[in-house]
């Protein structure tokens, strides 16, 4: 039926605003598509997902009457020093830390893509990692001057107990574990920035009807994000780090949020790369978020004037000479 309704939709139409009912949070819209040689939803459209419609009015309310912040600075925190390397685990970003003496993967392709964003966004943004990438400094940082918050990390999803699900950080000090849960989550003071959950599962959660999922990337929205990129499913490192690198170039170009996961996960299928690599991105919230201003190319344009002007002279001297 959803097929259907897709394929019925006019070629005009390029957002959509999708809000699930029960299990259908767990739908990979983006893959979906009319038959087997058509292309797939997320080729075509800018699709974000939502919990109700209240909350999509209460996102759009709130983007029009707030004050962008200057600049395009953003937060970034990836591969924290937590727990054991498993050199031989497969490179998922994931874990299972309700087990005594659990190992993560670890995460080689991270620090691409937090480079890719780091050089995106420009002056003011702050990376870390390792024993600097922790929890602790994430609730006492200042939030409301970075446009965008990248954690590139594991993650765990508890779906018995929603509340202690969590994204997996160093811990900072004697007063955290580095398990930034749920229940946590919702303190951080956010102002409509767009977070982004590089980890696995980070969408995933028990369902609560009319609510959605109890998810990781849903207790963003309650802390103040305007937008959240999220995972339904583990993500594999390295697919992980192209898809979100690619993001973050077309964030970079002054593309919403949405686009920007679309034309990324049109690349993906291009590149031959499986659904499982890319349908499993959403985005929650206001897809029509655009955290960065376009890049401007005046650097190249004045480049190219000195170099075109250099010619111009050269050519006129060489015309000079007897």
């Amino acid at each position: 039926m959803l097929q259907t309704a897709l394929a019925n939709l006019s070629k005009e139409i390029q957002r959509l605003v999708i809000i699930p009912d029960d299990a259908l949070f767990r739908c990979p819209f983006a893959a979906l598509a009319r038959d087997g040689t058509a292309p797939p939803a997320g080729s075509r459209f800018e699709i974000s997902i939502l919990p109700s419609a209240a909350v999509w009015a209460h996102l759009k309310m709130a983007a029009g009457g707030r004050v962008p912040v200057p600049g395009s600075a953003a937060l970034v925190l990836f591969a924290p020093e937590v727990g054991k390397d498993a050199l031989q685990a497969p490179a998922f970003r994931s874990a299972g830390p309700w087990t005594v003496g659990f190992r993560l993967s670890p995460l080689r392709h991270a620090v691409e893509e937090a480079r890719m964003l780091e050089r995106i966004a420009g002056a003011g943004t702050l990376v870390l990692t390792g024993a600097a990438a922790s929890e602790s400094m994430l609730k006492k940082t200042p939030l409301g001057r970075f446009r965008i918050i990248d954690l590139i990390t594991h993650a765990v999803v508890d779906e018995e107990q929603p509340e202690r699900s969590a994204i997996l950080l160093a811990p900072g000090s004697d007063r955290e574990d580095g398990f930034l849960q749920v229940r946590e989550i919702p303190e951080l003071s956010l102002d409509g920035q767009l977070v982004i959950l590089s980890s696995c599962g980070s969408s995933a959660g028990r369902i609560l009807g009319g609510e959605g999922a109890q998810s990781l990337a849903r207790a963003f929205l309650e802390a103040g994000a305007g937008a959240v990129l999220a995972s339904l499913w583990p993500l594999e490192d390295s697919q992980a780090a192209a898809l979100f690198g690619k993001i973050s170039r077309e964030l970079g170009r002054g593309h919403s949020v949405a686009n920007a996961l679309r034309v990324a996960q049109r690349s993906a299928i291009d590149r031959g790369m499986p659904p499982a690599a890319w349908a499993g991105v959403m985005v929650l919230g206001d897809g029509d978020l655009t955290p960065l201003p376009a890049r401007r190319p005046w650097r190249w344009v004045w480049l190219l004037a000195g170099v075109a002007l250099a010619v111009a002279l050269g050519a006129f001297l060489l015309k000079r000479t007897p």
